[in-house]
């Protein structure tokens, strides 16, 4: 598990610029986590803090039960090893081969040959680049260094993986490709992953919850496919709504039919509303005209709004509205 508490952190600059303000985060152990920001919201100072390359000016850092906020300097190095760090811009070493490479975190330690070899070929082998093991970086596609990147920071067994931008600076099929290696990685070896991006389809591909930071704050955070559909700040709808999921219902909100009822239905999960629909339209012989669908995939989960006339009675509205709700489903009458 990493905790966050109270992390408060300040640049002198004239003016200082307080980089982190107040951030409270609580993240599972195996769980995938984004943190997601413009450009200066503090990812980097919170990503720089986790591993104490920077030291917060207050508050605690507890992974694993431990408080590296609090630790000696020795202690301080061996914790760093439980946490590994992929890089925007892979920062390989190009005079090494990607067996150099991926060994250089373990070559100052005492280790036989014959285990280290062992544990370089079954990260590579994790990482799909075996067939490259006596390779240099230049001859490297963008993906493939980003693999090599993770198969290092794979290679200390660490209990925590940063991926800081990793994919920033890939295209979007290599950028599909590498998040879902890491979603491999963390469902075969139970390694709990920090995502910290400002690409909204990162969130959307891999993550299980998300923060939203903004000027060193955290100011939305909760369970990806919630905050995706239903964003409840201003920048956190700037994020997410650029894919149109939740203004579907804003030109029916006026619309005035006669007897007729305008809903908007609401939902997560591993099922849309379509089934639940289906046997309520039999049940109540109900007369629906489907106006409006959107509907997406968020990390193997359904999230989306579809808006309806109906024509019903109060009644029966209020018993299929709570049906629906106890099916995980939000019903809103929107036309008054």
């Amino acid at each position: 598990m990493v905790k966050i508490k109270n992390l408060y952190k300040t640049y002198n600059e004239n003016p200082p610029i307080k980089a982190l303000d107040n951030i409270n985060i609580t993240i599972p152990k195996g769980q995938i986590y984004g943190i997601i920001g413009r450009s200066g919201a503090g990812k980097s100072s919170l990503t720089r803090c986790i591993n104490m390359l920077e030291k917060p000016d207050s508050g605690e850092i507890i992974i694993n039960n431990l408080n590296i906020t609090k630790v000696n300097k020795g202690l301080l190095r061996k914790s760093r090893k439980e946490i590994g760090i992929i890089f925007q811009q892979f920062n390989l070493l190009m005079n090494k081969t990607v067996f150099q490479n991926v060994a250089f975190p373990l070559s100052l330690s005492k280790n036989n040959k014959t285990i280290l070899k062992e544990k370089v070929l079954k990260m590579l082998n994790l990482v799909d680049l075996s067939d490259k093991l006596n390779v240099y970086p230049s001859k490297l596609s963008g993906g493939q260094k980003q693999r090599v990147g993770i198969a290092r920071a794979l290679i200390s067994n660490p209990s925590l993986l940063i991926s800081d931008e990793a994919t920033s600076a890939l295209d979007p099929d290599t950028t599909k490709s590498i998040l879902n290696l890491l979603k491999e990685i963390n469902q075969k070896l139970g390694i709990t992953i920090i995502i910290i991006t400002h690409e909204m389809e990162v969130i959307k591909n891999i993550c299980d919850r998300v923060a939203i930071i903004s000027h060193g704050k955290i100011v939305e955070e909760g369970e990806a496919p919630n905050i995706y559909i239903n964003p409840k700040t201003d920048i956190g709808r700037r994020f997410f709504h650029t894919s149109n999921v939740n203004i579907l219902d804003e030109p029916y909100r006026t619309l005035t039919l006669s007897g007729e009822k305008i809903l908007k239905l609401t939902f997560t999960g591993k099922e849309s509303s379509k089934s639940h629909l289906s046997s309520l339209t039999n049940k109540y012989n109900l007369d629906i005209s489907l106006l409006s669908s959107n509907i997406k995939t968020i990390n193997n989960n359904l999230v989306g709004n579809t808006v309806l006339s109906i024509k019903i009675n109060d009644a029966e509205l209020n018993n299929i509205i709570s049906h629906l709700k106890e099916n995980n489903i939000l019903a809103e009458v929107i036309n008054g």
